[in-house]
């Protein structure tokens, strides 16, 4: 006999209710994962809140403060400041202390926090991870937080690398060297004078030699490619008793030198010639691919050496520049000199 369609209805809606009930579904809704809990955000009074001492960034752009201060007004602040409670009912800075300063010209009662219990470790490299991530902190501010928090902990450059996530320890070193800065070219490159290459260029050498290094690059006489060089010059210059000593080849270096400038030269002359007018290398298309690939990476192997010769050959040039640039020194402290002897 048929079923009504009343029963028919009725024996869906309970074969439905039925599945709701299997295990399956229920597998599926504990596969879910708990969402993790955000971080609370509160306002706490302006007057609470005070700046970290320690923070690695101590220059503030006055207009750009203004500007945020303009944004603040207009559109209330959007990303709360990390503090943590100090002890005495007041909360320290842990990240946000720019925005915290905008709030003050804006002269807000209060502002919204995220407030985190973090022990003095925790602090440091809190705030060194904060400054990675942002693009306004300038070098030499990164390098002094960088060496107070190795001082501080006791830690090479490859153990504070791996604890604040930094991939390449050298990059470390590298920005440490802007502290063997003289404080005058410190100065330079915080306002500008220096960019940070040539900084780190300076930096790489004794503070003796860094005014004649500064003087070179302030008057034009080298450009970045030439840096590396004259600073290796220096370096090198820094172990030997004669500066700069004369070097007479031999007859078997003087053949060398003739055989590279060779080689050199019909490098170049081999390569330009597969080249057309249109600067296209018509023989490229018609070659087996795996051939063109093997004859490229000959080529980066070539380009490697090629850099560092160049690198090399490049070092007596720039000691000649040095040079040039130590005897004009002495030149100009001459006349000083014998004006000094002649008014006693």
């Amino acid at each position: 006999m048929a079923k009504s369609a009343k029963a028919i209805r009725t024996s869906k809606k309970s074969h439905a209710s039925k599945a709701k009930k299997t295990p399956a579904g229920k597998k599926q809704r504990q596969a879910i994962a708990p969402e993790a809990a955000a971080p609370v955000i509160q306002k706490l009074p302006l007057s609470l809140i005070y700046a970290n001492e320690e923070q690695a960034r101590k220059i503030f752009d006055e207009a750009k403060l203004h500007e945020l201060a303009s944004s603040i007004r207009a559109e209330g602040l959007i990303s709360p400041i990390i503090v943590r409670p100090d002890g005495t009912g007041k909360f320290m800075i842990v990240a946000g202390e720019r925005r915290f300063r905008a709030c003050k010209i804006v002269e807000l009662q209060e502002i919204d926090v995220i407030v985190k219990e973090l022990g003095d470790d925790s602090l440091t490299y809190q705030m060194i991870i904060e400054n990675l991530q942002r693009e306004n902190i300038s070098p030499l501010e990164e390098a002094r937080s960088w060496q107070k928090a190795m001082d501080d902990h006791n830690l090479t450059a490859e153990q504070f690398a791996a604890k604040v996530g930094i991939q390449q320890p050298f990059r470390v070193h590298d920005r440490l060297t802007l502290l063997n800065l003289k404080p005058e070219y410190q100065a330079y490159l915080e306002q500008g004078y220096l960019n940070p290459t040539q900084a780190f260029y300076l930096g790489k050498v004794s503070r003796e030699h860094q005014t004649p290094f500064w003087n070179l690059i302030k008057n034009g006489k080298i450009d970045n490619s030439e840096l590396a060089a004259v600073a290796q010059s220096f370096i090198d210059a820094a172990s030997q008793d004669d500066m700069f000593p004369e070097a007479v080849l031999t007859e078997e270096e003087v053949r060398a030198v003739k055989g590279m400038r060779e080689h050199i030269a019909a490098m170049y002359a081999t390569l330009n010639r597969f080249f057309n007018k249109d600067g296209e290398m018509d023989i490229v298309k018609k070659i087996d691919r795996n051939l063109a690939a093997g004859m490229a990476d000959d080529l980066e192997l070539i380009i490697k050496v090629a850099t560092q010769a160049r690198r090399k050959l490049q070092e007596p040039v720039v000691q000649k520049k040095i040079i040039d640039e130590l005897a004009g020194n002495e030149n100009d402290a001459a006349p000083a000199e014998e004006a000094e002897l002649e008014a006693a």
